[in-house]
């Protein structure tokens, strides 16, 4: 797989799909979309519309392609959409052990924050489940200023019930400092060299740690696939500008950008 190849429909998989579940709603058949209470519903597929429209208040479908927004448009229906960015980065293996010259010194010297000055051990699970959520929760209330709605519960969800299950094709860094959980991040494999992003959170009191999570986050794929680069899907900003600025200058490598829409249904 090359960077040129990644289609957004690719990066669609059942797993980030359900990476989007609390324990509050209720999976449709197929994972078309997610009933979140009786009056709305998040729809993934467009083509099962039809069905639902007339039973739910509020209706949204998300991750629809210009191709796939394009043809709604054809159906009249009333609608606001929101547009994200969707950033996919590609890192060449030697990257990870050369990060030499100006242009790379910012994370050259996150990296050498983060690997001489703290006691970092990064694990591939949790200590347990108690231990995650109550960084779940540390981490809700550091964030509540900066963002307009804290979906936390979801990262609650999915290590409780989809963790285990799908070990097979996800990748977890649980990062330590003195035996305390101050991040973590979990990918999935989609492809033998591209991955989803599916969460990622860090202790804020921490400077730069992001940069770091994800840098050590991606180093350890390196020994999971036999390909010559990892292809990481960092999904959308959420049309948020410092976002995407942060997903598309946190890493010199050459990336794509993927225009993806969520429609809101005007009853």
């Amino acid at each position: 797989m090359i960077l040129d190849d990644v289609s957004l429909e690719m990066t669609q998989t059942d797993i980030y799909k359900l990476s989007f579940q609390n324990s509050r709603y209720k999976l449709l058949p197929d994972l078309a979309g997610l009933i979140k209470n009786k009056n709305t519903i998040m729809l993934f597929n467009v083509d099962v519309l039809d069905q639902y429209l007339d039973q739910f208040d509020k209706i949204k479908i998300q991750g629809l392609s210009d191709e796939q927004y394009n043809e709604f448009r054809k159906s009249g229906i009333r609608h606001d959409k929101k547009k994200d960015i969707i950033t996919i980065l590609s890192f060449n293996k030697n990257y990870f052990n050369d990060l030499s010259g100006s242009i790379n010194k910012p994370m050259r010297n996150i990296v050498k924050r983060y690997s001489s000055r703290f006691q970092i051990e990064v694990k591939s699970h949790p200590n347990s489940l108690e231990e995650f959520n109550d960084f779940i929760e540390r981490w809700k209330v550091l964030r509540k200023d900066r963002h307009h709605m804290l979906v936390a519960g979801y990262d609650k969800h999915f290590m409780k019930e989809y963790f285990q299950k799908y070990h097979d094709k996800l990748f977890g860094s649980f990062f330590y400092n003195k035996g305390v959980l101050i991040g973590f991040s979990i990918l999935e494999r989609v492809q033998e060299n591209l991955f989803n992003l599916l969460f990622r959170k860090v202790d804020t009191n921490y400077n730069s740690f992001s940069q770091y999570v994800d840098f050590e986050s991606f180093k350890r794929l390196l020994s999971v696939t036999s390909e010559s680069s990892i292809i990481i899907n960092l999904e959308g900003d959420m049309g948020d500008s410092r976002l995407r600025f942060y997903k598309s200058h946190s890493f010199n490598v050459p990336q794509k950008h993927l225009d993806t829409y969520t429609i809101s249904i005007i009853k």
